[in-house]
C-alpha cells in the first residue's frame, strides 16, 4: 500500500530527511520482533485508523529499528506532525521516552528535553478530552478481568505506593485539588449485600484511625507484660475524671466528623 507521507507530516522540513536516513541504514535487518529491536510502522496505525484506512502490516510500511532508532523516529515525528496529528504523535513520543531516552546519549536527552516537556502538555489535553473519555469508555464496555489480571494490578498499585511519604507541600497541593468536588459515593446507595461483605471485613478491627495504636496488635507477650503492670494499680478520682472527659471528647469529635 502507497501512502502519502506528506498529508501527516512536514516532509519538506529538512528533519524529515534525518527520518529517512534512518529508515535507509535499518533497512538490511529482518522485519521480525528480536531482542533489542522493535517493529515499526513507518506510516502510524493511529494515522491510518484517523483516515478511515486499514493498518497497513505490509512489510514495505514495516522496519525493525534499534531502539535508540525507534525513539528518535518518534521523536522527529512528533515534531514533524501536521495540525490534527500532533496530540497522537506527542502521546506516543511521551510513551516511548519511558524508556526510549536511556538509549539515547545524554546531551541528545538534554537536547530534547524542552520538546519532551511540552509534548507532556499536548498528550494531556489527549487524556483529558470528552473524545478520549468517550473512546476509552467504549474500548471498555463488556470486557471482565480476570482474578489473576486484578491481582496483578493490585500489586502493582501496591508497589508504586509502598513506603512512599508525601511532603506536606504535596498534602497541600492534593487538598485543594479535591476541595469543591463532589465526592464520587454522594447520593450511591450501598446495596445489602455490599454492607453484610463491608461488615464481614471490619470484624475484629479496632476504630478511630485518629488513635496512634490504631490497628496494632500486641503479642501474647506484651499483653501480659502490660498485665502484670496494671495489676493492683488504683487511679485517683481526679484522673478517673480527666479519663472519662477525654472519651467523652474523643467521641464527640467523631460524631461531628472531624
Amino acid at each position: 500500500m502507497q501512502h502519502d507521507f506528506s498529508i501527516v507530516f512536514d516532509t519538506d522540513n529538512p528533519l524529515w530527511q534525518r527520518v529517512l536516513d534512518i529508515f535507509a541504514k535499518n533497512e538490511k535487518y529482518d522485519k521480525k520482533v528480536v531482542k533489542h529491536r522493535n517493529l515499526h510502522h513507518k506510516f502510524p496505525r493511529s494515522f491510518s485508523k484517523a483516515l478511515g484506512e486499514e493498518v497497513d502490516n505490509d512489510k514495505d510500511n514495516l522496519i525493525s529499528l534499534s531502539l535508540a532508532d525507534h525513539f528518535l523516529v518518534h521523536y522527529y515525528y512528533y515534531l514533524l506532525a501536521k495540525k490534527g496529528y500532533r496530540q497522537s504523535m506527542a502521546l506516543a513520543f511521551r510513551l516511548m521516552a519511558r524508556k526510549g531516552m536511556k538509549y539515547i546519549t545524554p546531551e541528545t536527552a538534554e537536547a530534547i528535553a524542552k520538546d519532551y516537556e511540552e509534548a507532556v502538555e499536548i498528550s494531556r489535553q489527549v487524556f483529558q478530552s470528552d473524545e478520549f473519555k468517550v473512546k476509552l469508555s467504549d474500548a471498555n464496555k463488556g470486557k471482565h478481568l480476570s482474578d489473576e489480571t486484578r491481582a496483578k494490578m493490585s500489586k502493582s498499585r501496591q508497589g508504586l505506593l509502598k513506603g512512599r511519604t508525601f511532603s506536606d507541600e504535596t498534602r497541600m497541593k492534593m487538598s485543594e485539588a479535591k476541595k469543591g468536588k463532589p465526592s464520587k459515593l454522594k447520593g450511591h446507595k450501598l446495596s445489602e449485600e455490599h454492607r453484610k461483605q463491608i461488615s464481614e471485613s471490619q470484624k475484629g478491627k479496632r476504630t478511630g484511625s485518629d488513635n496512634p495504636f490504631f490497628g496494632h496488635t500486641h503479642t501474647e507477650e506484651t499483653k501480659q507484660r502490660l498485665s502484670e503492670l496494671a495489676a493492683g494499680r488504683i487511679f485517683s478520682e481526679e484522673t478517673k475524671r480527666k479519663q472519662s472527659e477525654a472519651v467523652k471528647e474523643w467521641w464527640a469529635k467523631r460524631k461531628q466528623g472531624t
